[in-house]
């Protein structure tokens, strides 16, 4: 698909962590720490395992984890808990991100947060991170029954925007990300920067692979400057 395809875009969406902020040694010093406290061991370690569970909700991913109810309620309570602790100073925009939202704003095109994480420690991102008031909408786990790759949140978001499919599009570093938007019949961006690794995206099959959010910009019909 050629690049010009992006440019008529009205509604740009995005995925969260690895798409706009840089959280993937946070989120891990966090599944680690509540690993260790819950299981007893340090979980995940591989990159295999990383991007597996990394990829889905707290909400699907501690279920298969704890054996028993309270084992599991025991994971959120413990992940929230290192989060809080150690999102200071940890979460930092991804290169270029605030010059691509604020541009899309100013051209009049509208902006969403598609993501599977949950809205109070989004709160946390945005405040640390500064990515703060630039969405028309934000859609968190709470918000939805299914994760990535269903296509719930995005679907959910282009109701509420009252968007036009061939007019939107879904940006994000996974798989599951491209899968979603695909699923939803929106046009897909991958950005191959992430831990989901450049093999699974291409097999994901995005309508572009790009590997920063310049190229991003670039793609929708602009330049910004990181």
């Amino acid at each position: 698909m050629s690049v010009d395809t992006f440019v008529d875009t009205d509604v740009v969406l995005f995925d969260w962590d690895g798409t706009l902020v840089d959280t993937g040694d946070l989120l891990l010093s966090c599944w680690h720490q509540m690993s260790e406290i819950v299981l007893g061991y340090p979980f995940p370690v591989t990159d295999e395992d990383r991007r597996y569970w990394l990829s889905m909700r707290a909400a699907e991913s501690f279920p298969k984890l704890g054996d028993t109810p309270e084992k599991v309620e025991q994971l959120f309570v413990e992940f929230e808990r290192a989060y809080f602790e150690l999102a200071p100073g940890r979460v930092s925009q991804r290169p270029g991100a605030r010059a691509l939202l604020e541009s899309l704003r100013a051209q009049g095109r509208r902006t969403g947060l598609v993501t599977s994480k949950t809205r109070v420690r989004v709160g946390v991102d945005m405040r640390e991170s500064g990515l703060i008031d630039l969405f028309d909408i934000v859609l968190a786990s709470e918000d939805v029954q299914a994760g990535k790759p269903d296509p719930e949140g995005i679907l959910l978001a282009l109701e509420h925007m009252n968007a036009t499919k061939d007019r939107s599009v879904y940006i994000g570093d996974m798989s599951v990300d491209i899968e979603a938007g695909k699923a939803a019949g929106i046009r897909t961006i991958a950005l191959a920067n992430g831990i989901g690794g450049h093999e699974a995206l291409v097999a994901a099959q995005p309508d572009l692979i790009v590997h920063d959010l310049d190229e991003v910009a670039r793609a929708l019909g602009f330049t910004t400057t990181s």
